[in-house]
């Protein structure tokens, strides 16, 4: 190219930057025109256990409400193992670009990184709660043939044969295997962990008498209590449960340290990200939630209802943290 062209060239070029900042072209930064709102395109839902559990039906229900609110396709899929660490860890490597988004219990997602030294992420630094559907609670249950009555029972047989008593997990870190281990630390009974992948297979143990006892969802508990499957000991929340009217707390079982906070179920995204998109996506849950009454009933079916999201969201997930930390320290809890 000779000079005289290069020359032209620059100036043609002046003059189209000065179009663009007049207004004429959209520059780089306005390359995304104000009306175009996130999310653009389709959206990924991690769901880091097997079909089938509370956490499967909030992320497919937040899928499927946010699909029909933004047209754009949104997908849960399950990454399992370790105790749904690999599948928190996949949402931590995801790009930042709030696309691909995480269904988790909370109190799985603290223990996750306290208990798996190979976890690689940090929970408060590395994921934003989006919003969540607040849990019921825990409740303690034995297959309908145990020897053991009531809690009292259990934890009777449990020092006299110490470390011989087992209990399913819906895996290492889970809100099972937490409230198991509350309840040796404050009775000072020891008891056998038995892992699994997810919380129907701790299920399908607990109804093949593989292990002797289970603190299970509320939510996935009562159909097997009604069935007859299981058999219920103790909730462990701070009132009993209109669907259980007969089954004691634990404070009225005669065992009030084994309390855990309220835990929640709902959705994170790896940080940082635009935070008007999460509220948006936040506002279109809640509004959708609130107005599907149907919706409403089948996910209290579940254990679940109060909305939690921003700001109260985040404080709950700091606070499960500081507890579970101080649990696993004084209970001296490793798993890998």
């Amino acid at each position: 190219m000779n000079a005289s062209a290069l020359h032209l060239d620059r100036r043609r070029l002046l003059r189209l930057l000065g179009f663009a900042l007049a207004g004429g072209l959209p520059t780089l930064a306005s390359a995304s025109t104000p009306d175009e709102k996130y999310p653009t395109k389709g959206v990924r839902i991690i769901n880091p256990y097997p079909a089938g559990s509370p956490i499967d039906a909030v992320g497919r229900y937040a899928a499927e409400a946010l699909q029909k609110a933004t047209g754009q396709s949104f997908v849960v899929e399950s990454v399992t193992g370790a105790g749904g660490t690999i599948g928190v860890a996949a949402a931590v490597r995801a790009p930042a670009d709030g696309y691909t988004l995480l269904a988790q219990t909370t109190g799985a997602l603290v223990c996750g990184p306290m208990l798996y030294k190979s976890a690689g992420y940090d929970v408060l630094r590395d994921l934003k709660p989006v919003w969540g559907l607040r849990s019921a609670g825990l409740v303690l249950v034995v297959p309908p043939n145990s020897p053991f009555k009531t809690l009292e029972d259990l934890v009777t047989q449990a020092r006299k044969a110490p470390g011989k008593l087992s209990f399913a997990t819906a895996g290492n870190g889970s809100p099972q295997h937490m409230a198991a281990e509350l309840l040796s630390n404050a009775t000072g009974i020891k008891l056998m962990n038995v892992p699994y992948r997810g919380a129907v297979p701790s299920q399908v143990a607990l109804m093949g008498a593989e292990v002797d006892m289970l603190f299970d969802s509320i939510a996935g508990a009562l159909p097997q209590i009604a069935g007859g499957k299981f058999r219920a000991l103790a909730v462990l929340r701070k009132s009993r449960l209109d669907a259980l009217p007969d089954v004691p707390t634990m404070q009225e079982a005669g065992f009030a340290a084994v309390q855990m906070p309220p835990s929640a179920i709902g959705l994170f995204v790896r940080q940082p990200v635009a935070e008007a998109d999460m509220e948006r996506l936040a506002t279109l849950l809640s509004k959708a939630y609130a107005a599907d009454t149907q919706v409403q009933a089948r996910l209290k079916n579940l254990g679940l209802s109060d909305i939690t999201a921003g700001a109260p969201f985040a404080a709950q997930v700091r606070d499960e943290a500081a507890f579970y930390k101080q649990l696993i320290q004084t209970s001296n809890i490793t798993v890998g």
